[in-house]
């Protein structure tokens, strides 16, 4: 990572690439014409992990998202491709028998996303699906949630509290609304 580039390696099957932040970013998949559905999960291997074996697995919008989730100690995943995925392949398999909460991005195309995931999640027989929508966040003049993700939240809990934004997260998680049980 240098000069604002960061590369998220997906198992040297392809690599995503984001080039600056905020709206002026940029964002690129190598090779080019990769196939979102033939990629993992984003943190996938951490679903092996002995630590995780009985956590629940917190599903976010990307891997920016993913890594901070697991940066604060949860087993946090992500799709390949963004909001506007909705081709996930055999990567869902991975999530079967868990409980897994879907936390959106705090935006119109975030939300989407996560309801376009709950069927595919039941099909690939996870176990239970919470919803959690983050309370933080700025408005627009028209009191509409801007874009809010759950890196955004963990910092702003830990500039509240540094050693209480894991629990704040956890507790919120164990009071998110079960929206499937098998």
């Amino acid at each position: 990572m240098s000069n604002g580039r960061i590369e998220y390696d997906y198992r040297g099957i392809a690599k995503h690439i984001r080039l600056g932040a905020g709206p002026g970013k940029r964002m690129w998949w190598e090779p080019k014409g990769v196939r979102m559905a033939d990629l993992p999960l984003w943190n996938g291997d951490l679903l092996r992990e002995s630590r995780f074996e009985n956590e629940p697995v917190l599903l976010v919008e990307g891997e920016k998202d993913a890594n901070r989730g697991v940066m604060f100690g949860f087993c946090c995943v992500s799709f390949a491709g963004g909001a506007s995925q909705r081709d996930f392949g055999e990567a869902p398999l991975a999530l079967a028998g868990r409980e897994v909460v879907l936390i959106p991005d705090q935006d119109k195309p975030g939300l989407a996303l996560m309801q376009a995931i709950i069927p595919v999640l039941i099909d690939a027989g996870v176990a239970k699906l919470r919803w959690l929508e983050l309370p933080f966040g700025d408005m627009d003049e028209h009191g509409n949630l801007l874009d809010h993700d759950l890196s955004d939240f963990l910092d702003e809990a830990a500039d509240e509290d540094p050693t209480g934004a894991r629990v704040a997260l956890k507790d919120m998680i164990e009071a998110a609304d079960v929206i499937y049980e098998r």
